[in-house]
């Protein structure tokens, strides 16, 4: 199999991060890798955290916003009684129960059921939101006080693997911008003791699963050329829950100069904010569109690999 050059590398990889990398160590090991300075991730795995982090190479990286929005799962290994000031392994316990009392099982089960849904959750101290200008990390390690506001997140479904005292393994299904940090604290407060993550494992993100994910450090760049084809999705797989629709000949070319379109047999259903996927008359993938009011298709995303 030929080995592919960097211009012909746009896709997304879906890798397994061991602990100890940084998203972005990642990303700078895909670059060096690919030879492709573009490259970004969709939604960043802390440093103790493991698994599936996605990570967008060339002209995928215009895409990369629609992966980081879709639903993600985790497996979190929860330690009772203890807490960190970073809610992770790497911080220092700041909280220590003496003699605990466990929770029972069923007063578990019904303290992680108390979490599905929407909720209002507060994101870690130890965490990359902006406060006035920096992150919240650097006040934090600075010993300043850190105030974040709480805010919304939505949680699908918490399952109990496992509870053996102090350690409590959970699977969690939630929507982008939830801090599973946060998540132990707050399960650990309901069950009046306290709790940190000592463990996380992302197994899920949108359709992308761990069992596809490759190993970081086993590749060369060699190996990742040449089996460019195998080990990447194409750009496209980012949008692949969207309606779509295909062009004539005019319209590809007049779609490609940033025209709106009318006249498009097989509009699918939805508002005029329903994003669709847009190929052209060669069946390549062209892009994003929306229906106007006249259901015109209007350019949102202009895809070229060009």
């Amino acid at each position: 199999m030929p080995r592919s050059s960097a211009s012909d590398l746009h896709g997304f990889l879906a890798i397994d991060k061991s602990p100890g990398w940084s998203s972005h160590d990642v990303v700078v090991r895909v670059r060096k890798l690919t030879g492709v300075r573009r490259v970004g991730h969709a939604g960043t795995l802390d440093p103790f955290a493991s698994g599936l982090l996605i990570v967008g190479v060339g002209k995928a990286t215009r895409l990369i916003q629609y992966v980081q929005r879709t639903t993600k799962t985790y497996r979190a290994t929860l330690r009772l009684g203890e807490e960190t000031d970073t809610l992770d392994p790497e911080g220092e316990i700041i909280h220590l129960i003496e003699n605990p009392e466990w929770p029972s099982r069923d007063n578990v089960e019904r303290a992680v059921a108390g979490f599905v849904g929407n909720i209002d959750q507060v994101p870690p101290a130890y965490s990359a939101i902006h406060i006035g200008g920096k992150r919240a990390y650097e006040l934090a390690r600075a010993g300043e006080a850190v105030d974040i506001p709480s805010r919304t997140v939505t949680v699908n479904a918490i399952d109990i693997d496992a509870y053996e005292p102090p350690e409590l393994v959970l699977t969690i299904s939630c929507e982008t911008g939830t801090y599973i940090r946060s998540l132990a604290r707050d399960v650990g407060r309901e069950l009046d003791t306290c709790a940190y993550c000592t463990a996380l494992r992302r197994t899920a993100v949108g359709s992308f699963q761990i069992e596809q994910a490759i190993d970081l450090d086993s590749l060369t760049a060699e190996d990742l050329r040449e089996r460019w084809a195998d080990l990447a999705s194409s750009p496209e797989v980012a949008v692949a829950g969207f309606p779509a629709v295909t062009l004539t000949g005019p319209q590809t070319t007049a779609w490609y100069h940033g025209q709106s379109l009318s006249d498009l047999p097989g509009k699918p259903g939805g508002d005029s904010e329903t994003l669709v996927r847009v190929y052209s008359a060669s069946g390549g993938f062209a892009g994003l569109g929306t229906f106007d009011e006249t259901d015109g298709l209007r350019p949102v995303l202009v895809y070229t690999t060009g």
